[in-house]
């Protein structure tokens, strides 16, 4: 068997696992035909795209194929990321008892909300705790993980504050992460109003979570950011595949959802999301889909065996998040003026002082952008010309998809 077969056979077998992780195949595939190099390539994408608990738990009916070298690794490395799902389990059981003694209102994106739609919630690993509450309760929330050990980052985010205590990292969200700038951010923010005040509360374990449809624009955006900006594995693949898979038939797919999108510029980037999800992960096919060009539906596909999670697979990010994404070209000036901007924008939502005191607009200013300059020349940020780099990259895939279109 030639290098090109192994790695196919390699890769429909780690392919296979996911979807019996997933629920979307009963395991027909015929694992015998793997040999020691094969399984040990398995393993070791299955930890490329952070899904080592949950493919090794898919082998439970078969794990006698295993080499036992590579048996032995996997297990121990399953334990590891169990060990750290509970902390973070008990870290979220606080934070669920802090919110609900105090009164806030909260819910919880993606991580375990995600994980809902799972046939096994416990098998998505989550990397951190992201938290959104109501703005206004935005000191009240700092006092109160403040008192209960969390430190917070002095670090710049544009909507959202990071929070630490021992190993968890908690980030506390104003928005979404990845939500769009524009005419299509304002429609998305209209339709997340009251987010934190409209959860769903979860018993086992007890927790917040969004509405199934805010949740849609929460993994949307979040895989869009994720293709576009950092890397897409195949758990953001798997987000977007078990929530469909569980959520299609519901009746705000054609009531709310798909209007939305088709004003939002996102109706043909969902379909082809849908369809990558369909061919290679084998979901449901929802009675309000419409077929999508295959190689686009590929390419998606690609890219997220290409990437792995968060990139850990590619030295270099697709694109740059300071790009519009509308599919122009832009020129240098307009970048920086995109830029200038985005700075302007994100300078309210960071220093709330500033709508009481105007007149620090200025001087935040400055102070961001050298601080900004000295953090990329110790190598912390990432240079301006880094983040330019991919920009028309980035647009011409926008365009492809006619994303925000």
């Amino acid at each position: 068997m030639n290098s090109e077969n192994n790695l196919q056979l390699q890769t429909d077998a780690f392919v296979e696992l996911v979807k019996i992780a997933i629920g979307t195949s009963k395991g027909d595939f015929d694992f015998t035909a793997l040999n020691d190099a094969d399984w040990l390539a398995v393993m070791e994408e299955s930890a490329a795209h952070a899904v080592t608990l949950m493919n090794f738990n898919a082998t439970k009916d078969f794990n006698h194929l295993i080499p036992k070298a590579i048996y032995d690794r996997w297990f121990k490395a399953s334990i590891k990321v169990m060990s750290r799902n509970t902390v973070f389990a008990n870290a979220q059981a606080e934070l669920d008892r802090l919110m609900t003694e105090n009164g806030i209102n909260y819910v919880i994106l993606k991580g375990v909300a995600s994980g809902y739609y799972y046939p096994d919630y416990a098998m998505r690993t989550s990397g951190d705790i992201d938290l959104l509450t109501d703005i206004a309760d935005f000191p009240r929330v700092k006092e109160v993980l403040i008192n209960a050990g969390y430190e917070m980052s002095l670090e710049d985010h544009d909507l959202h504050t990071v929070f630490a205590k021992g190993d968890v990292e908690l980030e506390l969200h104003k928005k979404p992460a990845g939500m769009p700038e524009g005419i299509q951010g304002e429609m998305a923010s209209e339709f997340l109003r009251d987010m934190a005040a409209n959860y769903v509360r979860v018993t086992n374990p007890a927790y917040s979570r969004p509405t199934d449809q805010n949740h849609a624009l929460v993994i949307l955006f979040h895989t869009i950011y994720h293709m576009f900006a950092g890397g897409m594995g195949i758990r953001h693949l798997c987000d977007w595949a078990c929530f469909v898979n569980k959520t299609h038939t519901e009746a705000f797919w054609q009531a709310e959802l798909l209007p939305l999108f088709e004003k939002m510029g996102l109706l043909r980037f969902v379909m082809t999301l849908t369809q990558s999800c369909i061919d290679y992960l084998n979901i449901d096919v929802p009675a309000w889909f419409i077929k999508a060009k295959k190689e686009l539906s590929d390419e998606i596909f690609e890219k997220v065996l290409a990437c792995g999670n968060f990139g850990r697979k590619q030295g270099k990010y697709l694109s740059d998040r300071y790009s519009s994404g509308n599919g122009v070209r832009y020129t240098f000036a307009q970048k920086l003026k995109n830029m200038f901007v985005s700075l302007c924008k994100t300078n309210s939502l960071m220093y709330p002082i500033l709508k009481k005191v105007p007149i620090l607009h200025p001087f935040i200013f400055v102070w961001r952008i050298i601080k900004y300059i000295v953090l990329s020349l110790l190598g912390k940020k990432t240079s301006l010309n880094e983040r330019m780099k991919y920009a028309d990259e980035r647009a011409a895939v926008f365009d492809k998809f006619e994303i925000y279109r």
